[in-house]
């Protein structure tokens, strides 16, 4: 058995010349003779492509549906499956999101890795380590009595490991990062959809301004009851017309939040907030921990 704490994620496949792609569905929507349209689009220098791209950007987002990436991810907990599973697609076509994921049903899974949250340290990473090596053993003594696999797997943990493959378009991919970005998203999906980000900006960079954390695409906060996040008091508060103030209902002290602001006397801008955001994660992340609620 070996436990893990870092996701591996690799980008597999992903539409190619996709800029151009983009742009064709819209030189198309646009034309009343789109035939000759991708000839054209080809023959645009990168200003006037980045010029048209930048207005997309900010305009509808059907285009995007035409535009896939499929990442392989392995050392990811079946907990963070759970959560990525239930992405939903940004469109009426539930095939714009596939998932193939590891079957417990049919793999033996004795002797399973699985993943530790690196806070856990000293007594408590002990503790959690001898969970696992009971869990294992009494799953290895289940399939030694032949109980079958579908079976035996109803005591594996949530944090048993696991791989799946899944494809989005760029739409749902950018509405699924803007939440699984966030702070308060759980520290292991957080650190995967960083890495998603990565991998698709090392191909395809101009993407940037779309794959971002809501508070970076949108300007504000994406859950109005969530007051723990570090980058939260330098938005803006629609409730009451200013940026959150610290002690008040908002829980982060001043020192411990993020300020990348010149003028401390406006929100800060979506790229401020980004850089912010940047920064945070530089410097060791933040995940915050849900508070229990009682029915």
């Amino acid at each position: 058995m070996k436990s893990f704490s870092y996701p591996d994620v690799k980008l597999i496949d992903y539409t190619k010349d996709a800029l151009d792609l983009l742009l064709f569905t819209k030189y198309v929507r646009l034309s009343p003779d789109a035939s000759e349209a991708m000839e054209i689009i080809k023959g645009w220098d990168d200003d006037r492509k980045m010029k048209e791209w930048e207005y997309m950007s900010n305009t509808i987002e059907s285009s995007w549906e035409f535009i896939h990436f499929t990442f392989n991810l392995s050392k990811i907990s079946r907990a963070l499956t759970h959560q990525l599973v239930r992405t939903r697609s940004q469109t009426d076509n539930s095939h714009d999101v596939s998932f193939a994921q590891q079957s417990q049903r049919t793999v033996d899974m004795s002797g399973f890795d699985y993943y530790i949250d690196p806070k856990l340290e000293g007594e408590s990473e002990s503790i959690f380590n001898k969970s696992m090596d009971v869990i294992n053993d009494f799953y290895n003594e289940m399939i030694d009595n032949g109980v079958p696999a579908q079976s035996a797997r109803g005591v594996l943990p949530t944090n048993v490991g696991t791989s799946i493959i899944v494809k989005l378009d760029l739409r749902t991919l950018s509405h699924m990062l803007r939440e699984r970005l966030c702070t308060r998203a759980q520290g292991e999906i957080q650190l995967a959809s960083q890495i998603m980000r990565r991998l698709v900006l090392e191909v395809y960079p101009w993407l940037e301004p779309v794959l971002r954390v809501y508070c970076a695409s949108v300007g504000t906060c994406r859950f109005r009851n969530y007051t723990k996040c570090p980058i939260k008091g330098i938005q803006i508060d629609p409730e009451v017309g200013r940026i959150y103030k610290y002690g008040d209902k908002y829980e982060v002290s001043e020192k411990d939040s993020i300020d990348t602001r010149e003028d401390l006397t406006r929100p800060a801008t979506k790229s401020e907030i980004q850089k912010a955001w940047e920064i945070m994660n530089k410097e060791g992340g933040f995940e915050a921990v849900p508070e229990m609620q009682k029915i």
